[in-house]
């Protein structure tokens, strides 16, 4: 068994990354290092560009062991930064762009980086962290200035080069802690010689690969446009035009890949390399097929990636259903319970060895039980990984994997704890019960199924769909979701997973159709086969049901403006039942939809109801979360904006705003007592409401500004910051801010037109005088607004004459209406409306 569990030694060197990189960068510094959709760098432009960011990181205290993290798109910007920590010999940790803000701030909380490097497009994300944020896109100007790394860095092989985040138990990510370590000499190809694709910014072992491995050979690395890795048609086009060499990808991945017809072009490709989970025989026989290219598998996971691996080509046998031999400088055992090898043929558990991480961060306790002292090894420090996985040996040294022995599952690659998705799914305040299982698709994958039990019978999968898409990453995402009355049970009381396990899922399997579609509804399934890539779909689907989100909402209103001429709100979507039968009633009817559009019942339930300002641009569609998170019983009504609907101008003053919303309101509620509440620009128009209300007579009972800024801040801040534009000599701001003025000193704002109804809103809400508010408030802020403009009140405190009620969450803007903030700010709503509705 020996021959079998420990590779022959090799030589082996400290594994720097960054100084095989500057090898080249010296040898050849006129090569193309990188090369994307907008730019391309040499080796020497790439190297010039790390070492100012080193330069600036180590003058600003990383060095070894310090955590830089770094959210940015894959983009120059990105590979330039990992060069950069390393060389200035901290540790960095790629943070996923899509990664959900909850999720995000619990892998802060962990990590405590020293610096977060990314792009304005996400430093909103980091506004409630103190830890400061180096913007790619608006440098600081020290950083143009620095000067290249001057001191050699220190690093020694088990300093902390990369952690990685995985699924955890109850809910939390796991940080997986890299070191440096070592690297396996061998033999090099020529340089320039290979061309491998960039494809991923998912944070995990895939990125660093796809990085690290051409440009400490000598490569280049082309970086793949976004969306590119989800379009397989795009991607194998990519790959010939550009006539790329290398390839990573997980098995699913070229399953996909192989599907399409466009593969058989890339003539080019020379290796895949396949990791992340089990490859099929079948998978095996159509790329060899497909391609006449190696196929190199691997094995491994987080903790200790590539331990096993097998490279087979055309001659190699696709049945033989194994994951290869140990490789360089690793180890490999399958043991039984007492931690005795197992021969030939006997299944165990798999434990593996050699390079590998150091620890879980801040786990002592999981490390302790993963990482394991090495029976079979004379070295004290030697340790094993326990892998959960199950396996065999087979005759000639192959190692067989099986199956798992515990929680995790393996979904395209990605390893997933089920517990946490079943805690985060069960910290939804309607769900009651929640269980996640593991089934097989039809393409014979693997998928994650949530079977959920809920508190009330109004909220949908789609509800919940839309619920967890601001909670769990894309990779973690159930496949379907399935509501239940109740879960079944065995006879000690405990819910019967193997009950739902049995069940078959097949998402290919055909509905049963209450009628055929009309041609109007035909189009509307036809967009929504393309955006969903569900192949198919009824006319009493729900769309956020069948996996959609508010991302594919916007394109889908999109195309069905672009062929039937006809713009509907979002709002459309969320709140008018998100079926192809309801959109297309839109449609056919559009002097109804006309008719009824300001007015959009987004909750039924008794008593009176509560009414949902729009917010700028005129949707609706904030109050989704929260109007989800109020008690079943609530009912709740959205008024939309003038024009939302018809070929009418917008109201461009915040009066006729108001005045509209009102009229709206009164066709279901013809009296006060009234209950309104805005959110941002939402919470100006509800001021004016309740302004006009008590003018007529009529009695506000709860009045709600929800991180509402007042528009007093806003003027004083557009002159100062129009000044500071000028400074720099940009003079747009100061056009706008006096065009503005002479608009209302001449008092033309009753002739102004706008088409464009962002553009009124905005116009509107800038040159609204509020005036005092002599009846109770209550104000909802976020910290992050409070000290945006130091001001508690966020400038109304000299409007509210009775004062206010002030509450504040810890949060910012965007996220105080979103999962898991929401809730609480749903509960504190709820009991202030049953407060003065008693």
């Amino acid at each position: 068994m020996e021959d079998f569990t420990v590779a022959n030694k090799v030589d082996r060197v400290p594994n720097f990354p960054h100084e095989r990189f500057l090898k080249y960068a010296k040898e050849q510094p006129d090569a193309l290092a990188i090369v994307s959709e907008h730019a391309q760098l040499t080796y020497r432009e790439l190297d010039l560009s790390a070492d100012r960011l080193a330069n600036y990181l180590a003058t600003r205290g990383v060095t070894a062991n310090k955590i830089v993290a770094i959210q940015l798109e894959r983009s120059p910007e990105m590979i330039a930064s990992v060069l950069a920590v390393h060389k200035a010999g901290g540790g960095c940790v790629f943070i996923e762009p899509t990664v959900p803000l909850v999720r995000l701030q619990k892998m802060m909380g962990l990590l405590q980086p020293l610096f977060v490097i990314t792009s304005k497009k996400y430093v909103e994300n980091y506004s409630e962290n103190e830890v400061p944020v180096i913007l790619v896109d608006d440098p600081d100007p020290l950083l143009s200035e620095s000067p290249g790394i001057q001191n050699e860095v220190n690093a020694s092989s088990e300093d902390i080069a990369h952690i990685y985040f995985t699924s955890g138990s109850e809910g939390e990510p796991k940080a997986v802690v890299f070191p440096y370590g070592w690297h396996v000499q061998g033999d090099l190809p020529e340089p320039m010689s290979e061309r491998h694709l960039l494809k991923t910014d998912s944070g995990t072992t895939f990125t660093r690969a796809e990085i690290m491995r051409p440009l400490t050979r000598g490569q280049t690395l082309y970086i793949a446009p976004p969306g590119l890795e989800k379009n397989f048609r795009k991607l194998a086009e990519y790959i010939a035009n550009n006539a790329l060499t290398h390839l990573i990808c997980t098995p699913t991945a070229l399953r996909e890949l192989l599907a399409v017809e466009e593969v058989k072009a890339c003539i080019s490709l020379r290796s895949v390399t396949c990791s992340g989970e089990k490859i099929t025989v079948q998978v095996k026989r159509e790329f060899f097929s497909r391609l006449n290219a190696e196929l190199f598998v691997s094995y491994g996971c987080t903790e200790v990636p590539g331990a096993v691996s097998y490279a087979m080509t055309g001659d190699s046998d696709p049945d033989f259903d194994v994951v290869g031999k140990v490789s360089p400088f690793m180890e490999a055992y399958v043991l039984n319970d007492s931690m005795h090898q197992l021969p030939v043929g006997e299944e165990g558990e798999i434990y593996l060895g050699g390079l590998m991480a150091k620890e879980y961060l801040n786990d002592p306790i999981l490390t302790r039980n993963k990482f394991i002292p090495n029976p079979f090894s004379v070295e004290d420090s030697a340790r094993l990984f326990k892998t959960g996985d199950r396996g065999r040996w087979m005759r000639g040294g192959y190692l067989q994997v099986l199956g798992r022995s515990d929680g995790q599952v393996k979904i395209n690659g990605f390893r997933i704890e089920i517990s946490e998705v079943e805690a985060i799914i069960l910290s939804l305040p309607f769900v009651r019960q929640a269980v996640v299982v593991t089934a097989k698709s039809s393409a014979g994958g693997a998928n994650l199924i949530a079977y959920v039990v809920v508190n009330s019978g109004t909220i949908s999968v789609g509800d919940i769909r839309a619920a967890l898409d601001n909670m769990l990453p894309d990779y973690m995402m159930p496949a379907k979701v399935l509501l239940c009355q109740s879960l079944p049970v065995t006879s000690s009381g405990k819910v019967d997973r193997k009950a739902l396990t049995s069940r078959t899922f097949d998402d290919s399997t055909p509905k049963a159709r209450l009628r055929k579609p009309d041609d109007c509804e035909k189009q509307l399934i036809s967009i929504w086969r393309s955006l969903l890539d569900i192949p198919k779909i009824d006319v009493q689907d729900n769309f956020f049901d069948l996996g959609g989100n508010s991302l594919l909402a916007a394109q889908m209103i999109d195309q069905i403006e672009r062929f039937f001429g006809v713009k509907l709100p979002l709002d459309t979507v969320w709140f008018r039942g998100g079926a192809i039968e309801s959109l297309a009633l839109l449609l056919r009817d559009h002097a109804r939809a006309n008719e009824d559009s300001p007015l959009v019942k987004i909750k039924d339930g008794e008593g009176p109801p509560l009414f949902f300002v729009h917010v700028r641009g005129g949707h609706l569609s904030d109050y989704y979360h929260l109007a989800r998170c109020l008690s079943p019983d609530q009912t709740v009504f959205g008024l939309q904006a003038r024009g939302i609907f018809k070929e009418e101008y917008p109201d461009c003053n915040v009066s006729s705003m108001a005045g509209h919303c009102i009229q709206s309101m009164r066709k279901v509620q013809k009296t006060g007592p009234y209950l309104i509440a805005g959110y941002s620009s939402g919470g100006i128009v509800a001021y004016e409401m309740a302004q006009q209300l008590h003018g007529m007579g009529e009695r506000v009972s709860l009045l709600v500004l929800l991180d509402t800024f007042c528009p007093s801040i806003g003027r004083s801040n557009r002159w100062k910051k129009a000044f500071r534009r000028l400074a720099k000599g940009k003079t747009h701001n100061l056009r706008d801010a006096l065009y503005s003025a002479v608009v209302r000193g001449l008092k033309l704002d009753g002739v102004l037109r706008f088409r464009d109804m962002h553009a009124a809103h905005r116009w509107a809400y800038r040159h609204y005088l509020p005036s005092a508010y002599g009846h109770d408030v209550e104000f909802i802020v976020a910290t992050h607004s409070i000290n945006r403009v130091n001001d508690p009140l966020l400038g109304w405190g000299d409007y509210f004459i009775k004062g206010c009620h002030a509450h504040q969450f810890t949060a910012n803007h965007v996220n105080i209406i979103k999962y898991p903030r929401v809730v609480d700010v749903a509960r504190l709503l709820q009991n202030r409306i049953d407060a003065v509705v008693k």
